[in-house]
C-alpha cells in the first residue's frame, strides 16, 4: 500500500475520532488533532491535517462549524460538574503540573496548558475529558489563577483537615 493513501486514511480516522468529541471551537478541534499527533494548520478553506510533510486531509470550515453548532445543542452539565468537582477536590496541595499528571493518570482527563511565546507561566488551559468525549475551556471549570496558585503549608494543612472524617 502506498504511504500517501495510508496517511490519508489515518487522517480521516483522526478526523472521525476528533469529531466524536463535543468541542465548541475551531481551536479545540485543532488541539484534539494535535493530541493525536497531527500537524494542524488553519487555512481560508479549512483545517489541514499534515503528516510526512504534506496535507493528508482538509476539513472544510463549514463542516466544522456545523459540528460545533450541533455540539452546542448537546451540553452535558452533569459531566461538566463532575470534572469541575474533580479539579477542585484534587487541586488542594498540588502544583498545576502535579494536578495535570494526576488527572491524566487517574481519570484520563488531559489538562493542556497554554503559554505565550517566551513565557513559562500559562495564561489559560483546555480540559480534554477523554472518558466523557468532551473538551472544555478551562476557565469554565476553574480559574487559571486558582490552578496556578502554588500550594503552601497552610493550604496543605487545611486540605488535610477538610478530607478527614
Amino acid at each position: 500500500m502506498e504511504m500517501g493513501i495510508n496517511q490519508s486514511e489515518k487522517a480521516e480516522q483522526a478526523f472521525q475520532q476528533a469529531a466524536a468529541y463535543n468541542f465548541s471551537s475551531m481551536q479545540q478541534f485543532k488541539l484534539l488533532c494535535e493530541q493525536a499527533g497531527w500537524i494542524v494548520s488553519e487555512k481560508e478553506d479549512g483545517v489541514n491535517l499534515i503528516k510526512s510533510g504534506k496535507v493528508q486531509k482538509v476539513v472544510p470550515k463549514e463542516a466544522l462549524n456545523e459540528i460545533i453548532k450541533n455540539n452546542a445543542l448537546h451540553n452535558d452539565e452533569a459531566r461538566a460538574k463532575q470534572v469541575k468537582a474533580l479539579l477542585h477536590k484534587y487541586k488542594e496541595g498540588l502544583t498545576y503540573k502535579q494536578l495535570q499528571g494526576l488527572m491524566k493518570e487517574k481519570f484520563g482527563i488531559h489538562l493542556e496548558f497554554h503559554t505565550g511565546k517566551g513565557h513559562t507561566t500559562p495564561y489559560g488551559y483546555t480540559v480534554i475529558d477523554n472518558p466523557g468525549k468532551r473538551v472544555y475551556k478551562g476557565s469554565d471549570l476553574m480559574n487559571i489563577k486558582e490552578i496556578l496558585t502554588p500550594p503552601d503549608t497552610q493550604n496543605r494543612i487545611d486540605a488535610c483537615g477538610q478530607r478527614s472524617v
